[in-house]
């Protein structure tokens, strides 16, 4: 796998809504095949957007999402997977709940965890799913609703949940933990020493620090970056990243990548502890978009 690619679905701007970029990390350029428009509007109202996407089966698959185009707000359950041999997205198994803004981690090749989110840009919500075996089965109730929170893998049965909050009732959460998918118990830890909702966030590995968890600023781009060092159980501030609410992360194996508001893309670098600035841009600023990083064979870029 030389290169990854991102597929990217607009949700901030209705009008540019539901459009894909595709990225070449490998040739640092965005200059790829057009791909075909996503099927679904989405669009996104301050706090109503954001479906997910993964790599499932060797494909990008995204889902949920909010579609208010229609009469009313209504979150969706749809997922689309896109072939890139007719350059056509085709509908596949919906989740058993409508969801937006809900956290979305990938436990083996073909397995997706997703938590949480806003249903109707009226309810926050304590269920799960997962994908598994080609078909969604329940997953475990979190603690408390939550939606816009920070999710990632650390391995392939230890999911890192930290921040979001409860929209509906206007709070945003401090807690942070860490569930184990092979019997659904949640390990509670320390807390942030600032709440946080809307961050992006991802895992590290570094010679110095071991295995750490780093969490966006959040809603406030004031608020420094927070580190959970995975060793020590101990939260710390880190390099600060200014680009607030709008943004999201993608997993890159042992490294993560930032999306801004903005259309920038920033990396957080493990050796220097600092983020740098990607020369890849996005040719649209898209606010919570769905990014899936694919192989060369998934895309033509």
């Amino acid at each position: 796998m030389k290169c990854r690619e991102i597929y990217d679905v607009e949700q901030c701007r209705p009008f540019l809504a539901d459009t894909v970029e595709a990225l070449d990390f490998s040739s640092q350029t965005n200059e790829c095949d057009e791909v075909a428009s996503y099927p679904v509007v989405l669009d996104a109202s301050y706090s109503f957007e954001s479906a997910r996407g993964e790599l499932i089966n060797g494909l990008a698959r995204i889902c949920g999402g909010g579609d208010n185009f229609g009469p009313g707000e209504a979150s969706t359950n749809a997922c689309y997977e896109y072939n890139p041999e007719n350059n056509v997205w085709r509908d596949v198994e919906p989740m058993l709940q409508a969801r937006s803004g809900f956290g979305s981690s990938k436990l083996t090749t073909n397995q997706w965890l997703v938590t949480g989110g806003n249903l109707n840009n009226e309810t926050d919500l304590d269920t799960s799913e997962v994908w598994v075996d080609g078909e969604w089965i329940p997953g475990p109730t979190l603690l408390r609703p939550t939606a816009f929170h920070c999710q990632v893998s650390l391995n392939t049965t230890h999911v890192f949940i930290a921040g979001g909050g409860d929209y509906t009732n206007d709070w945003l959460s401090t807690d942070a933990y860490i569930l184990n998918t092979e019997d659904w118990s949640w390990q509670i830890l320390p807390s942030m020493s600032l709440a946080r909702g809307w961050g992006a966030c991802g895992y590290v590995i570094s010679d110095q620090n071991g295995q750490e968890v780093v969490v966006g600023s959040g809603s406030d781009s004031s608020n420094p970056v927070g580190i959970f060092s995975l060793r020590d159980l101990e939260w710390r501030d880190g390099p600060p990243l200014d680009i607030g609410a709008g943004s999201v992360s993608l997993q890159m194996l042992d490294n993560f990548l930032v999306f801004d508001s903005l259309g920038r893309i920033y990396e957080f670098d493990a050796s220097s502890y600092l983020w740098v600035l990607s020369s890849i841009t996005l040719d649209v600023g898209r606010g919570y978009p769905a990014v899936v990083a694919v192989p060369d064979e998934a895309v033509n870029c």
